[in-house]
């Protein structure tokens, strides 16, 4: 079962795994107060166990300023409710790639495997996702396994800031130990100089 998104952004937080900035918000006035502590360009996205294939859906939108925020949050909730009536709010994010050049994306994952246990894994992300350019560990894993795991796939080339993305690494392994968790996909992880930033999480439990 897929637990609420704002319950998933949380649980990275509470074990120090770094979110882009966010709030969950369930009404266009709770939307219109949160946006004033957050920076424009936002992404607006749904937040319900329900709602499939959100971007081809139109549950994902961006907001460039207040007028524009007010629009798209009225569009987002239109085209979820035409999925379902069981929509626990809207997820506020600050855009990163808006105000950030050379921004790489990751993604850091996990799966319960019956054979073997709980697997973490590491590699390409976002955009590239589909080229499969992945490596995995069984969890726990140490800090060596961290800085191996990040030489492995190909995209290992534009790999910056290993310390904090071994740092992430190895959250995420405490993070998959706990034993309700099935399976757990942060995609994107935003690598920049700026820093390291989850964009975006799902969280099975059993």
């Amino acid at each position: 079962m897929k637990i609420p998104d704002h319950a998933a952004y949380k649980m990275l937080e509470s074990y120090g795994i770094p979110v882009a900035n966010w709030s969950f918000v369930r009404t266009l006035e709770d939307a219109t107060i949160a946006a004033e502590n957050l920076h424009f360009p936002l992404i607006l996205k749904i937040d319900s166990q329900e709602v499939m294939h959100k971007m081809v859906s139109g549950c994902i939108r961006t907001a460039h300023d207040m007028d524009h925020l007010r629009k798209m949050f009225e569009i987002v909730m239109k085209n979820a409710r035409k999925q379902t009536k069981n929509i626990n709010g809207i997820i506020l994010q600050e855009l990163i790639h808006s105000d950030v050049e050379n921004v790489q994306e990751f993604i850091i994952g996990a799966k319960r495997d019956a054979q073997f246990g709980m697997v973490i894994m590491f590699g390409a992300g976002g955009r590239l996702t589909a080229q499969n350019d992945v490596c995995f560990r069984l969890v726990p894993i140490t800090e060596k396994d961290a800085l191996e795991m990040l030489n492995e796939p190909e995209i290992s080339r534009l790999v910056t800031r290993h310390d904090k993305i071994a740092d992430i690494l190895l959250k995420v392994s405490k993070l998959a130990e706990y034993e309700k968790i099935s399976e757990l996909d942060i995609n994107p992880l935003l690598v920049s100089d700026k820093g390291v930033l989850a964009a975006d999480v799902r969280i099975l439990i059993a």
